[in-house]
């Protein structure tokens, strides 16, 4: 390894996009003049395809790399927030994938620059060449494409006695008004929600095994019936239900509550409450386990902030809010309903740290859902980033990173 900088002349080398080199010769990129590969095997990129609706570009390998000598890729790219941001993405033998792709969560695809990880003949990193993504053919897909094998439920709409005719007209001026137009907002969530949890519809049936099949769905319109609640997913005697509170819809039919901010924050509920409806689960029981709660619901809320539907104030505000890292006292904990650490919180106080965490796998919610199967009883957020991420990788201290982007973030704003 230590030679193939040799094959690069001291002109390829000031060039910022001279290429990416491996044990067997050029990797990226077009040849510099006067340069030629040595014999052996060339890892090379294939394509690119970017997700507009995740915002994740994943470059995909033209050969799978070789697991003795490819640790990964480091990756330079445009955050969500517009600044730059450097990181380690290693690949894992827990999930084979990574020897063939990497996904990487940013504003601007055109912007990432990246380059090889390589163990050398002593077992020593050693970095190749840059290469950047504006010189792959990179393909724009959305999630409906990535899904594009799925059926959707059918769908049972029910407004409930009790909704006005006004908060009726305003639900129907954010969902459709007519039932195609209404099963097709409901079908755009889902196939959101999905593209965020599983790889693609092949993926999710693999790991539905026939048991979460969702033929039917009930969707309700109306008063809520369970204290403190927006919306929730259940079933009846009909099958699976999703019942969306109607007061927001009163609140903005009385002028109390913007339209713009009804459609929004009801995008995002559901969003959170669909995810429920495919998300794997831990066996654990409902509340004994400190880590249930961010499981469930933290989980959610991360699928919803990954498909934009959490405003960047709330989004901000509770990464700054949940200080410390550790904290046993009852305020916390709730007398031991949730956990002590900072990433056992619920709702967006795990969810919007595992949505952050994409930054250093865009699959990072999809390889977290996995996890949860493949984990069981043993599941944390702590092991899972292990899991993921590889031990070199502390929780502490990616939580101190997420803070520090969110201090940043609220200053720039």
């Amino acid at each position: 390894m230590k030679n193939i900088y040799r094959l690069i002349s001291i002109a390829a080398a000031v060039l910022v996009m001279a290429g990416c080199v491996d044990k067997g010769g050029y990797v990226f990129g077009t040849l510099p003049p006067g340069v030629t590969p040595v014999e052996g095997e060339a890892l090379q990129a294939r394509n690119a395809v970017y997700n507009t609706d995740l915002s994740e570009l994943t470059v995909y390998w033209r050969a799978t790399a070789d697991a003795k000598i490819y640790k990964g890729v480091e990756v330079s790219f445009t955050t969500l927030a517009g600044t730059q941001k450097t990181v380690k993405m290693y690949a894992n033998k827990n999930f084979p994938s990574s020897f063939d792709r990497f996904c990487v969560l940013t504003v601007n695809p055109e912007t990432v620059n990246y380059r090889c990880i390589w163990n050398n003949e002593d077992g020593e990193e050693t970095m190749s060449e840059w290469a950047c993504v504006d010189e792959l053919p990179i393909r724009n897909v959305t999630s409906a494409e990535v899904f594009t094998g799925y059926r959707p439920p059918k769908f049972n709409l029910v407004t409930k006695e009790g909704v006005s005719a006004e908060a009726k007209k305003a639900y129907e001026s954010i969902v459709g008004k007519d039932v195609p137009s209404q099963e097709a907002y409901y079908t755009d969530l889902f196939l959101k929600v999905l593209s965020t949890i599983f790889y693609n519809n092949t993926d999710y049936m693999a790991f539905d095994y026939g048991s979460r099949a969702l033929t039917t769905l009930k969707c309700i319109l109306g008063p809520m019936d369970l204290e403190g609640a927006l919306a929730y997913v259940s079933g009846d005697a009909d099958g699976p239900l999703m019942m969306l509170g109607s007061e927001i819809m009163e609140s903005v039919a009385s002028g109390s509550t913007s339209m713009e901010y009804a459609e929004f924050e009801i995008r995002g509920v559901l969003i959170h409450e669909f995810t429920h409806i495919f998300q794997m689960t831990v066996p654990y029981n409902s509340g004994d386990n400190p880590n249930y709660y961010a499981c469930i619901e933290g989980f959610a809320d991360a699928v919803r902030c990954a498909c934009k539907g959490v405003f960047d104030s709330s989004r901000i505000n509770t990464a700054l809010k949940y200080q410390p890292y550790y904290d046993d006292s009852a305020e916390r904990t709730e007398n031991g309903k949730f956990g002590p650490y900072v990433w056992q919180i619920p709702y967006g106080g795990s969810g919007f740290f595992m949505q952050w965490l994409r930054y250093y796998d865009g699959d990072f919610l999809r390889k977290l859902s996995s996890t949860m199967v493949l984990m069981k009883e043993n599941w944390s957020m702590e092991m899972a980033v292990k899991y993921i991420l590889g031990d070199s990788y502390n929780i502490k201290t990616l939580w101190e990173e997420y803070v520090e982007d969110a201090k940043a973030e609220n200053t720039s704003k």
